[in-house]
């Protein structure tokens, strides 16, 4: 195994999400666990399967620990952004990287080193506290997009919208008398799933629908 000792649960929710975008066949399409149901054995042997997980949530809960009042998402959330992050640089190649994961996490999560509002992390913490509140799914894809954009950025990788912030589906739309009625999809991601290491997605099919829903009397 990977020699450190994790928080079961944490290391069990990251699993979730790890295995959740492997199954998931179009990434820019990546739903979080939104529709999937695991057995603890399925994740037992994915964790067994997949010992970098442990070393993702060991880092995470180190800086969270050490930085908490800093913090602004759940450790799995962190953990599960270095996991894919680091998996997904292995393919591929630089002669110089310009910020390690670790350091570009570090200072997501802990704010230290920021010196302007031009600073990605700055603009990455920025976002991400103004979803400190909310614990949806579909927050859960925003934030984790945000932080995908943030590292994408230092690697001079084109993200969607060139920024940082993520497209959200509407609260409301407006129906032909032009009453206001709440989307099912509110607050949803409306853009593709940002992916670390990997160039901006065409948006699925699935989220152009969810935001141009018709509003029928």
């Amino acid at each position: 195994m990977s020699g450190v000792k994790v928080s079961a649960p944490i290391l069990s929710r990251v699993a979730m999400l790890a295995k959740a975008f492997d199954m998931t066949k179009n990434k820019f399409n990546f739903r979080g666990t939104q529709g999937t149901s695991f057995q603890p054995a399925e994740i037992l042997s994915y964790v067994e399967e997949h010992e970098e997980l442990a070393l993702s949530v060991d880092f995470a809960s180190t800086i969270v620990k050490r930085h908490k009042l800093e913090s602004q998402i759940s450790e799995p959330i962190y953990a599960f952004a270095h996991y894919l992050i680091t998996q997904n640089l292995k393919e591929l190649e630089f002669d110089c990287l310009p910020i390690t994961p670790e350091v570009y996490l570090t200072r997501v999560i802990s704010g230290l080193g920021l010196n302007s509002e031009e600073d990605i992390e700055y603009q990455v913490r920025n976002y991400l506290q103004s979803l400190v509140h909310e614990s949806t799914s579909y927050a859960l894809l925003c934030k984790l997009s945000a932080i995908f954009k943030g590292w994408n950025l230092h690697l001079n990788i084109p993200v969607t919208g060139n920024k940082v912030s993520v497209k959200r589906v509407a609260q409301f739309k407006k129906d032909a008398d032009g009453n206001k009625l709440p989307l099912p999809s509110a607050g949803n991601i409306n853009e593709a799933f940002t992916i670390p290491c990997r160039s901006k997605g065409v948006t699925p099919k699935r989220i152009l629908k969810q935001g141009n829903i018709q509003i029928i009397n």
